[in-house]
């Protein structure tokens, strides 16, 4: 990891101050109920980041004020971003520990409490805003209605869970309705005659309008709701 460009608040690592690994990953929460007579039930409660722990070395003559630098950051414990190589987080430093050898070379070790985790917290961001848009759009429809209740579940965000597959199941079946009512719309426009006053009273003209409204409206939520399909699809890439 020696050429990756790592960021912790303000402070750029640079040469043997760059280290050469970043522990990161998380759990799954989950409460375990064993059955009398056996078997289990689990319930997934959704992730948890690890800490992020890794170390280097600072040196040369601002060995020193860097190190106090990250010391003074884990004294006022604030969020503060960390990002390196497509990651990006807000975390507190909890632990920062050096190891003063000469002026010049004083080697650290910290330990990042995860506060955000922007891969997660923006995909999520995307699925919900997303659905909320394409219902906006198509306009008081029940089409979306059991998208949106799925979504809602405490687990609906969380991969490999039974929340995740039933809301991506749920969008699949939002985005069919979507299209069956493009369809539909579609053939009755193209079964209408639109000779002004064909009907004696220009209704016809009226509500042909209409349903050319609810075509465009459709598309325009659809692909919305589209892109919160991918967005929940890509949680579990």
């Amino acid at each position: 990891m020696t050429t990756t460009r790592i960021t912790l608040g303000g402070i750029v690592f640079e040469a043997f101050e760059v280290p050469e690994q970043i522990e990161f990953g998380g759990r799954q929460r989950m409460a375990i109920h064993d059955l009398p007579g056996g078997g289990r039930v689990i319930d997934v409660l959704g992730p948890i980041d690890s800490d992020l722990v890794f170390s280097g070395i600072f040196s040369g003559s601002g060995a020193g004020t860097r190190a106090r630098s990250l010391d003074a950051m884990r004294a006022a414990g604030q969020p503060q971003p960390l990002s390196w190589e497509g990651n990006s987080y807000v975390v507190i430093l909890a632990d920062a520990v050096f190891s003063y050898a000469k002026p010049w070379w004083i080697p650290y070790q910290l330990r990042c409490v995860v506060q955000t985790n922007f891969r997660t917290a923006a995909a999520g961001t995307s699925v919900i805003g997303d659905l909320a848009t394409a219902a906006a759009v198509i306009g008081g429809t029940v089409l979306l209605a059991g998208a949106e209740q799925a979504v809602s579940s405490p687990t609906a965000l969380t991969f490999g869970t039974a929340g995740y597959s039933t809301a991506l199941a749920a969008l699949s079946a939002a985005g069919d309705g979507v299209s069956g009512a493009m369809t539909t719309a579609g053939a009755t426009l193209e079964g209408v005659d639109l000779t002004l006053g064909s009907d004696g009273t220009g209704a016809t003209v009226t509500a042909s309008q209409a349903t050319a409204g609810s075509l465009a409206a459709l598309a325009w939520g659809g692909a919305y709701l589209g892109r919160s399909f991918n967005s929940l699809t890509n949680l579990g890439s």
